[in-house]
C-alpha cells in the first residue's frame, strides 16, 4: 500500500488498484497482450512503472510508464525479461534484465535518470557481485 487508502498488486495475470484501504479492488489495463510481474510506484499513487511481459511466454521485457494510475505507455523494451525495478520520485530508476538462459538476477543494470526518456547501462548484476 502507498498509504492508509491507496494501493497496486499483481495478482495472477492482472494488475489491480485499490483507493479503500483495500475493501475494494478494480483491474488496470494495461497494453494489449501484456501481464505484469513487477511494479513500483513514487510517492504519490498514480506515477508508476510496470514490468511486463507478452503473454505468448516470449522472454522480452518492457517497462511500462504511467501518471495518471490509467494509461500506461512503453518507455523501455528490453530482449530479455525483467528481474526487478526502481523508480524515485525524483525520477530516477533501475531496471534489472535478467540474463538471456532466464537467471535471474544477472542481467544488466540499465538506469534512467530522467522518468524513462533515456536509459543508460550501467553494468551487469554480476559484474556487482564480484566486486
Amino acid at each position: 500500500m502507498l498509504s492508509a487508502q491507496d494501493g497496486w498488486a499483481i495478482v495472477s495475470t492482472g494488475l489491480y488498484r485499490t483507493t479503500d484501504g483495500g475493501d475494494h479492488w478494480t483491474a488496470v489495463s494495461l497494453p494489449s497482450g501484456l501481464i505484469p510481474v513487477h511494479l513500483d510506484f513514487a510517492s504519490d499513487t498514480l506515477d508508476g512503472w510496470v514490468a511486463a511481459r507478452p503473454q505468448s511466454g516470449a522472454s522480452q521485457g518492457r517497462v511500462l510508464a504511467t501518471t495518471d494510475g490509467k494509461t500506461f505507455r512503453t518507455i523501455l523494451t528490453l530482449s530479455h525479461s525483467i528481474g526487478a525495478i526502481t523508480l524515485k520520485p525524483d525520477g530516477t530508476g533501475n531496471v534489472l534484465e535478467n540474463a538471456p538462459d532466464g537467471e535471474v538476477g544477472v542481467g544488466p543494470v540499465i538506469h534512467t535518470a530522467n522518468d524513462g526518456q533515456s536509459w543508460t547501462t550501467l553494468t551487469s548484476a554480476a559484474a556487482l557481485a564480484k566486486g
